[in-house]
């Protein structure tokens, strides 16, 4: 849009002129210090892949969460969190279990207590299941369950699991969502037909700090097989 197509929307304009324009007229590169008003890098790509999407699965590629969120299509993606043309609630089960967090804290890098998430070291080598109605079920649960408890407290994502993580918060509805959290693991390891894994789900010291996840042994042999599989998979792939 050219800027005098712009001028025709003032208000959103002035907040654009206030609050993006003094940042990018420190910017180096021209086009983007010259248009200010204008997204940069819109990944066209990236839109064409997901428009025929009703909804994507996002993750801050910065956060101590390390959870996704269910996100519609129309808004315009911001260039901090990875964006995964990912619409059914079975992958937001996967993305949001242990056996995803055990391989992102193992293959991706941390700033203080927060994960670097990197999509090209994590999503694309992390060998996730195919999803089943249990699966779907749980994603959907946890969609529902966890909005409407961040709605009711004013709470955005890292502030809910900042309260899941906590040993001393007894918080009924922040227990709920730790044992929904539970039960993805469980249906998430069933899926790869790891049942006989004994997770020992509780609050843990990790990496990142105490997290409610699996227990150290459980991380160490999930760890080990999610590996294999990777292997596996990779060694298909080349005999084709």
């Amino acid at each position: 849009m050219p800027l005098d197509r712009a001028e025709q929307y003032p208000a959103p304009l002035d907040i654009v002129r206030r609050l993006v324009k003094p940042e990018r007229d420190r910017n180096k590169e021209t086009r983007t210090r010259e248009e200010w008003w204008r997204f940069t890098r819109t990944r066209p790509e990236l839109y064409e892949t997901v428009r025929n999407l009703g909804h994507v699965l996002a993750i801050s590629l910065v956060s101590n969460a390390v959870m996704p969120v269910r996100v519609p299509t129309g808004p315009v993606f911001a260039h901090k969190c990875a964006v995964f043309a990912i619409d059914d609630f079975g992958g937001l089960a996967c993305l949001s279990s242990s056996a995803h967090t055990v391989w992102t804290v193992r293959y991706t890098s941390t700033m203080r207590r927060d994960i670097n998430y990197s999509p090209s070291d994590v999503f694309l080598t992390f060998p996730r299941p195919e999803s089943n109605p249990k699966m779907e079920r749980l994603g959907r649960r946890l969609h529902t369950e966890r909005r409407e408890l961040m709605f009711s407290r004013g709470w955005g994502l890292s502030t809910t699991y900042n309260h899941v993580h906590d040993p001393s918060d007894r918080d009924p509805e922040v227990q709920a969502l730790r044992e929904l959290h539970a039960e993805i693991d469980a249906a998430v390891l069933a899926a790869y037909g790891w049942s006989d894994l004994d997770l020992g789900i509780g609050h843990h010291s990790t990496k990142i700090g105490v997290r409610w996840t699996v227990g150290k042994e459980a991380r160490f042999e999930l760890l080990d097989r999610l590996l294999e599989e990777n292997h596996r998979r990779a060694a298909l792939e080349g005999g084709k």
